[in-house]
This record gives C-alpha cells, structure tokens and sequence, in this order.
C-alpha cells in the first residue's frame, strides 16, 4: 500500500576495534577531535601510500559492486525460456516506490515452492499489526482508511451558499452524527421507547406500557415492526426477476439473525462461550429499557431458545447457490396455502400501500426456499398455543426492533452493544467516532460524496488503462476456451457470445457530476443536522419504500450497486455487467505508471476474477443477456460440476486454527479467483507482445517481470486477521481467507511453477491441479 508502516532493519553489532585517539583535555570534544585525528593521519601519509591506499579502495568498491551483482542473481529464479526480462532500471519515483513496497513485504527467507504467501507476505504481515478497533488488517481496508480521511475533509469542509440540495442535507447527516451538543445524550432512550408503545408495549418492562395479551394480534405486531423498517420471521422485497432481466419482480425469503445460524446449532446458551455473550447483550439492552436484571435474563433465555428453533429450520448458505433451483415462482394464494400463520395478501398490501400499489391474490412472487414457510407455520403456531406463547413472540419482535435501533442511542447502548461485538470479532479499542459517521454518511448519500471524490481525485486517464486492460483480459479469457478439452464446440461459442457481450462500467456513473440528478434521487429525505435518531430511521424507512417501489418499474441496467469511492469490485449476473468503481484503481492495485507486470497481476487479476464470475457455479446459468436460461447441455453441465467438485475438495482440504473452510460455499469465488489469475496473466503476455518495449526492472529487485506478476497478485491479499475473525470468516464469508486464495490459485496454475521453478510435487506445485476456466 502506499501508507505502510516498515520495520526497522537490526543492524548488526559494529566491531570493537577502535583507533587509539590522543588523551582528550579538559575541553575537548571527541568529534572535533576524532576529525582532527583523521586529517592528521592522511597528511602524515608518502604520496605513493596515498595512490596505494585510493586504488585499494577503488578495487574494495569494484569487488564490493560485484558481489551485490552475483547476490542478486543467485537470488533471481530463472524465468525460464519464455521469462521476460530487461537490460533497463526504472528509476522513476513510482518504480522505486514499488520495489520499496515490494522488498518490505516479502520474507525472503521463505521458499516461495513451500509457501508463496508467507515468501510475498510473510515480512508485510509482521509490520502491520491490527490496530485498535479492527478484527482484520489488511490492503483494502488500509486503501478504504485513507479514502476516508479524504472523504471526512469533504464532510466536515464549512456549509456555504455554493452547495447543492443533496450536499447540505449530507453535511447535516454527518453533524447529527458527529453530535457536538449532545443532543444524542440528552435524548437517551426516547425514540425507542416510543416505539416500542405504538407496538403494544412489553411485557419485560413497563417503561413502554403495560402488555395486554387480550388485545395483542400476532399479524399485526410483525406488521408494526415492518412499519418500522425490521423484517421479523422473513423479508419481503422487489428485485430483478432472473428469468426477465428487464423487470422486476417480488420475493419472499427466510430472515436472518445478529449472528451466522451455524453459531446457533447444537449449542448450549451455559457452555458456549458466544451463546453466553448473546445472552448477556440481550439481558444487558432490556435492562436498559427498564428490565430487572434475573427476570429480564430468563425472559431472554426464553427468546434465544426460540431463535435457536428459528436457526434450525433456516436453509444454510451452502445450499442457496443453485439460482434456477431457488427460482420457485409462485403467486399470493400458493404461498397462502404453505403458510397460513399470516394474512399474506394483507400483510403486503400493507407494506406496498406506503408506495400507492395494489396487490392482488395472482401476484407473481418468488419463493426460493417453501419448505422454510411451511416449517416456520409450523414453529410459529405451535409457539402461540404454548402457555405464555403469545407474550413470548411478543417480546421477541419487540426486542429485535429494540435491538437494532439502540446502535443510534446514547453510550450506555453502544457500550452494550460494542461489548458484545467484540466478544463475536475479537477486536480490541475502538475506532474513532468520525470514522463511524463518514461511513454511515457514505452509505445512505454516497453517491453525493462521489461528486467531489471524482473531481478531486480520480485521474481520468486511470479509466482509458482500465478499459485497455480489460480488452485485453477478455480476449485473454475467450483465446482460452479452444484449451478446454471438456467444453463442446456449440457450449465454447455459447461461452464467447457471452464474454464479448459483458458490460464493463468502470470509474464511476455519469449522474454523479450533475448535481441537480443528485438533488432529485435523494429528494425525499428530509435531513436535520440535530436528529441523528430520527436522520437514521427516515432514511432506512425512505431505503425501503424506495425499493418496492420498483415492482411496477422496469430494472435499471444503468444503475450501479457501489459507490465510486468504494474500494472493491463486483459482477451482476442479470446486467452481464463487471463495475469497477473509481476507489480501487489506486495503489497498491492500479498506477498509470507501474511497470505492467504489476498492475496486470493486482487490478487485472481482479478483473478477470469478476469477468470469470459470469461462468462459475451460478453466473454460468444466465445467458449474455442476463436472462436465466439452460444454454449449456446435460452432458457439458455434468463435466463442469466433475471440475468444480475438485475445486471444492481441494479447498475443503484447507484449515486454520482446526477449522476446515467450507470449499461448496466458497466455491464461486474460488473459481473467478483461479480463473481471474490465469486470464490476467495470459493478457499481461499478450500486452507484452503486443509492444516492442518490454517491463523494466525495478531498482533492488531481483526478479523478473512474471515473478513479479505473481508477487503483485499475492501482496494485493496480504492480511492480519485476529483468531475470532478468522472463524466468523471461514463459517459466514464466501470468499476462502486472504492466504487460500494466493495459494488455491498458484498451486492450480503451472506458469507459476515454472517461473519459480518448483518441483513437481512440492507445496505449491502438487501434482493434482484444479482448473474449471
């Protein structure tokens, strides 16, 4: 990156030697004297002892230039025949800033044929400790920290005249957030509360009202905390229908929890270790609202003993991924039938009358997962025909709207609830609270921080080299095709049709510079800058209108889902689209004047992996329209999963601390970063040929322009994670952690093993290789 903290090389200890210098007086000062002494001797020295003494010199110099030059190369792997190498040294500012970075973070100590990640980032790891407030550290949220240093000079830069609509209605954000008159304090746990009473009150504390059972209505409780922006049970929403990529489409699918269901499973709240931390957040929050503390903590026991029944009928992660199998399009009355527990057609005329739609009882809507209804009517009647079931349920809904809400309250809330969050992350400190609110101001007006972003900080030439780039990966990726043996001639040309047709949005959209856009797009918010709580609440409720909105519209293919400031990247399955937003062509992933093995083996091993998504495990089953539909036949579909399944055992077979990663849940990732890798090395090849000039060496580094393709696309994974978040990652992420993805990816591609020359059968060049694309 380039704001790393280096160590300091330990310097060997000087001989003991010393030239005996004249006794010192009284006043003497040893520098002066010791440079007195030298002169001294060198005048006292013949002519010819001199001449002898400077071509000494000259000679320990020439023997001394010598050994570096022999030490560099016995260090330098031999590239092999097809190595490209240069007789030439940038010594341009970036050329030397890229081998200092370079140098500093390998461990040159390592063999790169046992370990590659630890050779290319064994030394970064150990300079860069987790800082305070983070579980992970690492060149993304390094390269995400310095973008929001430049984005809190644009939020807390003084109101003026000169500013849009939607510009003073941020900085106002940001100012409730920040909060310099306490108005958060002093406000305390009003709003909530308040809530809470127009939801029928709680029996765990009277501080909202008495709970009367008698007048209490299980539809219309989870109706009320919809109205106030929580979905209970399950979420309901418009997204683009799969099979019609221009429309959109209405969905019902199961609701998640605080925390990954498999934390749930087969658990005891006493024995374990986080089921006892969840209890102790949750009683801690409903004392707060006014609980006393050993009712209030058997009343929540109650509530996570239901949530723990709740996890068990979820449907894991793992088993979401077949898109056409979850594509159970139905209408109101099938899902009226499954899972009765609920009104359906009222209950979502209710939610979509706040967007002045009707919906009748033939209204398609995608049900992914109906055996979860069907299983959830069953826990949910049961539940209310238990003695104090209703008041249980209750509470629950109650204390999942409280629950979200108290992050936006006074100190005692936070506290609470930033205890038990580093109980679940393992993060130590706390983060400054600005950087909080640039990045809750980033996420509900982020496109209106963009402006400002683009024209202050992203050079338009970056967009003309990441368009090159990405011409030359996808003809990098399509030569490849005629290599795979498994793909049929109809299915290889199917595949081309749809490489050519992807869509790269890259920099930023053009909305974002025309700010009256801006002003109309964020025009219902209604912004006031000492009302954080009430701030947050319009905004979510206005988030959430905004998307049924879209049922009776058609789907936006110009829309992007990332910021231009974001730092990361991303392909849409239903626009065929890969967006590369303004924020990650920046080091260390992209610079206009890097030598090209360099930015060929960080951004462009990143934009093969988004182009390669549209071919894994899910992107393969959408044509290049976008549209979901069986273009590959049986007999293709069966040798792709033959080759995924490797994929999956090889990365099943990978542990950290004990813990297997779970290679079928990572297994689309883990196929656009094997394919990404090999589609952006080809493309540097071709890029090089293509040019008579070739990558110049960088100063001190003794390697080659492919090895440092391979160096370049490792360091962009280097990363400290501390114990906790290492766990939460390999049970709830579905990408591998930083280390499995360098080396999942080297191991399958022999050009790595013959740049660095690893035998046959060491770590990263087993004899068993993976390859899918």
């Amino acid at each position: 990156m380039s704001n790393q903290k280096y160590r300091r090389t330990n310097f060997e200890e000087e001989d003991s030697s010393r030239v005996e210098l004249p006794s010192p007086s009284t006043n003497f000062d040893p520098m002066v004297g010791f440079q007195q002494y030298k002169l001294n001797f060198w005048r006292r020295r013949s002519t010819l002892e001199k001449v002898l003494a400077l071509l000494l010199l000259l000679s320990l110099l020439i023997i001394a230039i010598l050994a570096v030059v022999i030490h560099l190369k016995s260090h330098t792997k031999s590239p092999g025949p097809e190595g490209i190498e240069s007789t030439s040294t940038c010594l341009k500012k970036s050329c030397i800033t890229a081998a200092s970075s370079i140098l500093n973070s390998i461990d040159e100590k390592v063999d790169p044929c046992n370990d590659f990640y630890e050779f290319a980032c064994g030394t970064w790891m150990k300079s860069n400790p987790i800082p305070n407030g983070h579980a992970e550290w690492d060149t993304f949220t390094i390269l995400k920290e310095e973008n929001n240093n430049i984005l809190k000079r644009y939020l807390e830069a003084p109101l003026n005249e000169s500013y849009s609509e939607s510009q003073t209605k941020l900085k106002k954000f940001y100012m409730s957030c920040m909060d310099p008159k306490e108005e958060i304090e002093k406000i305390g746990s009003k709003p909530v509360v308040y809530m809470m009473q127009k939801m029928g009150g709680w029996s765990v504390s009277d501080i909202a009202g008495k709970w009367n059972e008698s007048d209490w209505d299980f539809m219309r409780s989870t109706e009320l905390a919809m109205d106030n922006g929580i979905p209970i049970f399950f979420s309901l929403s418009v997204s683009e229908d799969e099979k019609d990529s221009n429309k959109n489409i209405l969905r019902v699918e199961q609701q998640g929890f605080n925390i990954n269901r498999d934390f749930y499973l087969n658990k005891s709240i006493d024995n374990d270790k986080l089921m006892s931390a969840y209890l102790k957040y949750m009683t801690s929050l409903s004392v707060l609202m006014g609980g006393e503390e050993n009712e209030t903590r058997e009343l929540m026991r109650e509530l996570l003993l239901f949530e723990m029944d709740l996890a068990e009928i979820t449907t894991p992660y793992e088993e979401r991924r077949d898109d056409e199998k979850m594509y159970n399009k139905q209408n109101i009355t099938y899902l009226q039938e499954i899972a009765p527990f609920i009104n359906w057609l009222d209950y979502i005329n209710g939610r979509f009358s706040k967007v002045n739609i009707t919906i009748n009882e033939s209204e398609p809507i995608i049900v992914p997962y109906p055996e979860y209804f069907v299983k959830l009517n069953t826990l949910i009647n049961n539940t209310l025909h238990k003695e104090n079931g209703k008041r249980m349920l209750q509470n629950y809904i109650v204390w999942n709207v409280m629950e979200f809400y108290s992050q936006y309250l006074n100190k005692p809330f936070r506290k609470v609830r930033k205890d038990f969050r580093d109980v679940l992350t393992g993060v130590v400190g706390e983060r400054e609270k600005w950087r909080n609110c640039v990045y809750e101001s980033e996420s509900i007006m982020g496109f209106v921080l963009s402006t400002q972003y683009i024209q202050e900080e992203f050079n338009e030439g970056s967009r003309t080299s990441a368009v090159e780039m990405v011409k030359y990966i996808r003809k990098a990726f399509i030569d490849n095709l005629p290599n795979l043996a498994w793909m049929d001639e109809a299915t290889r040309k199917a595949a081309i049709d749809k490489a050519e047709a992807v869509v790269e949005k890259i920099g930023f959209p053009e909305f974002v510079l025309n700010t009256t856009e801006l002003d109309i797009k964020y025009a219902e918010l209604d912004i006031h800058e000492d009302q954080y709580f009430l701030n947050c609440y319009k905004t979510l409720i206005n988030g959430m209108n905004t998307g049924l909105a879209k049922l009776r519209k058609d789907n936006d293919k110009m829309s992007w889902s990332m910021t231009p400031q974001t730092v990361n990247a991303y392909y849409t399955p239903n626009k065929n689209e890969i967006v590369f937003p303004a924020g990650i062509l920046q080091l260390p992933f992209y610079h206009k004047d890097y030598p090209k093995s360099l930015n060929f083996g960080a951004m462009g091993v990143i934009m093969g992996h988004e182009l390669t998504h549209g071919f894994d495990d899910q992107g393969r089953r959408y044509d290049k329209t976008g549209i979901m539909r069986m273009w590959w036949n049986e007999k293709i579909i069966e040798l792709f999963q033959e080759r995924t399944q490797c994929l999956v055992d090889q990365y099943s077979n990978y542990s950290i601390n004990g813990d297997n990663l779970k290679g079928k849940m990572t297994l689309g990732e883990n196929i656009a970063d094997n394919g990404g890798l090999k589609s952006a090395y080809y493309a540097y090849e071709q890029y090089i040929a293509d040019r008579t000039n070739i990558d110049p060496q960088l100063p001190g580094v003794p390697y080659n322009s492919k090895q440092l393709f391979f160096i370049s696309f490792a360091q962009v994974w280097c990363a400290n994670s501390n114990a906790a978040d290492v766990k939460n990652s390999i049970m709830i992420d579905t990408h591998s952690p930083p280390r499995f993805r360098v080396i999942g990816s080297v191991t399958n591609f022999p050009e790595f093993a013959k740049q660095f020359n690893c035998p046959a059968g060491s770590p990263m060049n087993p004899l068993k290789k993976c390859e899918v694309w």
